[in-house]
């Protein structure tokens, strides 16, 4: 006799309605103290990476599974990314 296990995530999904939204705000933003921590999920998001004077961009974006390349390149002035940059927080070490 063949025994299967149930799949816990299909059982969630399958019930599930609706959809989420996605916001990506700087942690110490008017946003980010306005949400119920309940219901949202912080996200340490990666890697910011400075090589001489350019800049790898190494950290999810918008939720997106993996890293994502901007404009089709890997390395950017910091002018380039400067918006995106601003909406996290990042530790220089």
């Amino acid at each position: 006799m063949l025994v299967t296990k149930k799949d816990p995530v299909a059982a969630l999904t399958a019930k599930a309605t609706g959809g989420v939204m996605d916001y990506t705000c700087h942690p110490k933003s008017s946003e980010a103290k306005k949400v119920d921590p309940k219901f949202s999920n912080v996200i340490d998001c990666g890697l910011l990476l400075k090589i001489e004077r350019e800049y790898l961009p190494a950290f999810i974006t918008s939720n997106a599974f993996g890293f994502h390349l901007l404009n089709n390149k890997f390395f950017h002035i910091f002018k380039d990314i400067e918006e995106l940059a601003g909406q996290y927080e990042f530790i220089k070490v």
